[in-house]
């Protein structure tokens, strides 16, 4: 795909699904990588709804595999809010990233966006739970853009609390 050749980049990617299909059933973990990528594939080359049915099938399989609070099924969960915060739904983009906060931090169920994990909490991942934090703390200060002044400073102050927690 770096050497500008999309189409010849999606053939092989299918030559992979199809290879690896034929050897492990269709919830087998090992899809999940092959779709995740293949997901980003899509979207990066503009075909949204075909990246969007793979990362959701890489998200059902890490689900069933590995449970909701696993680094894997959280990595899915970033790269979907990553894919709504492109698409400028910044409201959307905050569930996911919440979900994805939720399971790589042990004790933390909170599906609330405005509530972070306490610091110092536990991390099944630190890199990635500070890539979710810088993530939502981004979205939180878009959101704030769109509200009306009385919503606006509590997503900003959150986004800022946000910043902060991710360098601390």
């Amino acid at each position: 795909f770096k050497l500008n050749r999309p189409e010849e980049a999606d053939e092989y990617y299918q030559i992979a699904i199809n290879t690896l299909k034929k050897k492990v059933e269709d919830n087998n973990y090992k899809l999940i990588t092959v779709y995740l990528n293949y997901g980003n594939f899509c979207i990066h080359t503009g075909e949204k709804n075909k990246g969007l049915k793979y990362l959701n099938k890489a998200l059902s399989i890490a689900e069933n595999s590995f449970g909701f609070k696993h680094p894997r099924y959280s990595s899915i969960l970033l790269s979907i809010g990553k894919f709504y915060f492109k698409e400028g739904d910044y409201r959307f983009s905050l569930d996911y990233y919440q979900k994805a906060l939720i399971g790589i931090i042990e004790d933390f169920n909170e599906t609330e966006i405005l509530i972070n994990p306490e610091p110092g909490c536990k991390s099944l991942y630190d890199i990635r739970f500070l890539s979710i934090l810088k993530e939502k703390a981004v979205a939180l200060w878009k959101l704030a853009a769109e509200l009306n002044e009385g919503e606006e400073i509590n997503y900003l102050k959150k986004s800022l609390e946000t910043f902060e927690q991710s360098i601390d």
